[in-house]
């Protein structure tokens, strides 16, 4: 019975070529030579985009060329060409590894044909996690890999690869991940979905290409031809009233782990998914059930992520290895020395010889429900000819783990009988699949919270509604929930228990640089001017209030940071004030607009508003402020009154997390989602009070 069925893909189109990319110096390299021939309508999609990505051929001298470079000579060579970057507008927690102010360094390169996008339409601590690039709907890549620094590496990863520099020179260990390059029908299937979401990220509706032009990258040979490819998407609308939820990722998972009769081969950044451990241990428990290899990584980022994401992959593996016929299962992690490892990114599920999947989910949680996702899929008649090409796929990604060639693989397997035998029968190599330790058991109310909170499988706003709301009331509730107070509810738990997803300041990080100082009058001097600082160069204030409270506790950080706010208010409206209005506009892009028509008003109610209404990041809303010329009494004092609220919601929640964080359990986990529930409650009250007038601004982005 075929794995593909209506109810697990969007949409099945012809490829004319399709090409596997295994790691980021093939698909830079590449993605750069379709990039060049673009005529009419270049669309890139993506979680990050980098100006100073370092696309193009790769060696130490000649590091490639930088994204907005090659943006901007191709544009300049086709004035006819439309360009359209959409970034996804991320969580304040995530901007630390982000570009600075990316509409200015884009927009200071490229000229009016390149148009850069964020798209923030999705639930509350939901992601745009999509990676496609489509040239003029005749080639397009999908896959786990996006145009951003920190990802390039080749198939060699070398433990001191002198190449893998971040533009600041600093170093990075080796990257792993694979990119699917399509050609004809299935291309132009990615170019509607690249076009959707800018539709939906934008309300500008971009029309398909009207010509055809042949951008397949020289030299790229195919590894399969006229075959048909699907797509499959989770999705999850803006608006909680809108229908339109789309979970064909975890459905083709599913159906696709039951489906496979000798070998399942996946390699995935995460392993948290309910659904998905399921559906695994299913066929572990099978007697007749496949061999099954995960290639994961062997540690999580940062020692937070590792006590939450690593806590939900322990208790999935717990379970898997806990299965009858475990013995067919192996998690293994790639070593290219005995001191260093590879960071497996990659989305890749093979299975049997006849299908394969590679695409943007990660196995957790959130990308089978939360965040947008896009996988592409090949099923071929199983045994056909054309099932070599996968094969040699499979094949060429544990070669390239264990350091031997197809052929020495299969010579291996050979003489092994499978493909765990011989993993088991290479641990001893410097170069191998080291099989994971799995951790002891973590605590059972740990494990739920991170999965509720860090993790969820629907958006936020429903999660933890659905702890202190009936259900009988659950949807009346939901209407008139405000964005406002489900982003400081988002924010605040991803700050208190999700921080370490990201290589960013956390709240502990900075609260134990401040207490070093010891508390006093330096530590509150220091504490002061550093928030101020930290908020004018935009990291978030959903980071810094925390960080306050550890350090102060609830009366002085949450003093502290209402002062802070104030004064770092205060310094970017006079740097707008001086700055001429078309300096601002292009800074701020397309926010500025919406500002001005917020604020035309004037008055303190107006700033006030601003603050409470989803306009525009602090920073932004400040800058714009000044240059539209609002009376600074008004200003401060509508500032004061608009963040009031939010601080001292932050404050209360955040000493109610940080509680919960040092004595762990089930209660002191769900006195704190109540105290947030009710918080988030309040604040909804308050800016329909203060800005029900509002109502008609549309928003965008997330409000200081």
């Amino acid at each position: 019975m075929p794995i593909l069925n209506r109810e697990n893909h969007w949409r099945k189109e012809r490829a004319s070529r399709v090409s596997f990319l295994v790691d980021g110096a093939q698909y830079f390299e590449k993605v750069a030579e379709s990039i060049e021939q673009a005529q009419e309508q270049l669309i890139i999609v993506g979680w990050d985009i980098h100006s100073q990505a370092p696309v193009g051929k790769h060696t130490e001298a000649h590091p490639g060329i930088d994204l907005a470079d090659l943006l901007s000579n191709v544009a300049a060579r086709s004035p006819d060409l439309q360009v359209h970057v959409l970034i996804w507008e991320p969580s304040p927690l995530f901007l630390a590894e982000r570009e600075a102010f990316p509409l200015l360094r884009f927009g200071s390169k490229t000229g009016p044909n390149v148009h850069v996008h964020f798209a923030d339409d999705h639930p509350i601590a939901a992601s745009h996690h999509q990676k496609i690039v489509v040239v003029d709907d005749s080639v397009a890549f999908t896959g786990g890999l996006d145009l951003t620094v920190s990802r390039w590496d080749d198939r060699s990863h070398h433990p001191e690869d002198p190449r893998r520099r971040l533009p600041n020179g600093n170093p990075y260990g080796p990257f792993h991940d694979v990119q699917l390059a399509v050609e004809g029908a299935a291309a132009k299937a990615l170019g509607d979905l690249a076009r959707d979401r800018v539709l939906s990220a934008t309300h500008q509706r971009l029309s398909a290409p009207s010509r055809s032009s042949d951008p397949w990258p020289q030299g790229l040979a195919a590894d399969l031809e006229k075959v048909d490819v699907a797509i499959a998407r989770t999705w999850q609308p803006h608006n909680p009233n809108e229908q339109g939820e789309v979970r064909e990722v975890e459905r083709l998972f599913v159906d696709s782990i039951h489906a496979a009769k000798d070998t399942i081969y996946i390699e995935n950044q995460y392993l948290t998914s309910t659904t998905i451990c399921e559906a695994l241990s299913a066929r572990i428990q099978d007697p007749e059930g496949p061999e099954i290899i995960l290639t994961v990584p062997k540690d999580q980022s940062g020692p937070l992520e590792e006590a939450t994401m690593g806590a939900l992959r322990t208790d999935c593996l717990r379970k898997l290895l806990s299965g009858a016929e475990s013995h067919r299962l192996r998690v293994v992690y790639p070593r290219v020395s005995p001191n260093v490892n590879v960071h497996v990114h990659a989305k890749v599920m093979v299975v049997d010889d006849y299908f394969v999947r590679v695409g943007s989910a990660n196995l957790s949680n959130r990308s089978m429900g939360l965040d947008s996702e896009c996988d592409a899929a090949i099923e071929l008649e199983p045994g056909s000819e054309q099932c070599a090409a996968v094969l040699d796929f499979r094949d060429g990604l544990l070669g390239e783990h264990l350091g031997l060639s197809i052929e020495e693989l299969r010579n291996t397997v050979q003489n092994t009988g499978s493909l765990v035998a011989t993993i088991d029968e290479l641990q001893g190599r410097d170069r191998t699949l080291r099989r994971l330790e799995v951790d002891s058991a973590p605590d059972a109310g740990v494990v739920e919270a991170n999965r509720e909170v860090v993790d969820p499988g629907r958006p936020l706003d429903r999660v933890l509604l659905g702890s202190v709301v009936p259900d009988d009331t659950m949807a009346q509730g939901r209407r008139r929930f405000s964005n406002l107070s489900l982003a400081v509810l988002g924010a605040l738990f991803v700050a208190a228990v999700g921080s370490a997803l990201i290589r960013w300041p956390s709240p502990e990080s900075m609260a134990r640089f401040i207490e070093g100082l010891n508390h006093g009058g330096a530590a509150y001097v220091v504490g002061t001017l550093g928030f101020v600082g930290a908020s004018l160069v935009m990291v978030p204030v959903t980071i810094l209030i925390p960080a306050s409270v550890i350090v102060f506790g609830p009366w002085l950080g949450g003093t502290l940071s209402i002062v802070a706010s104030v004064a770092s208010a205060s310094i970017a409206y006079a740097a707008g004030r001086h700055l001429m209005r078309e300096t601002v506009q292009r800074w701020t892009g397309d926010r500025f607009e919406t500002i001005n028509r917020t604020l035309e008003r004037n008055g303190i109610v107006a700033v006030a508003v601003v603050r409470l209404l989803p306009v525009a990041p602090f920073t932004v809303v400040n800058l714009a402020a000044g240059s539209s010329r609002v009376h600074f009494r008004d200003f401060v004092l509508g500032t004061f009154l608009g963040m009031a609220p939010g601080i001292l919601a932050l404050t209360v929640a955040s000493f109610s997390i940080m509680e919960a964080v040092r004595h762990p359990g089930v209660v002191s986990w769900g006195g704190a989602l109540v105290v947030v529930g009710i918080i988030a409650i309040a604040l909804h009250v308050f800016r329909r009070f203060v800005g029900h007038d509002h109502s008609e601004d549309p928003p965008s982005g997330v409000s200081g």
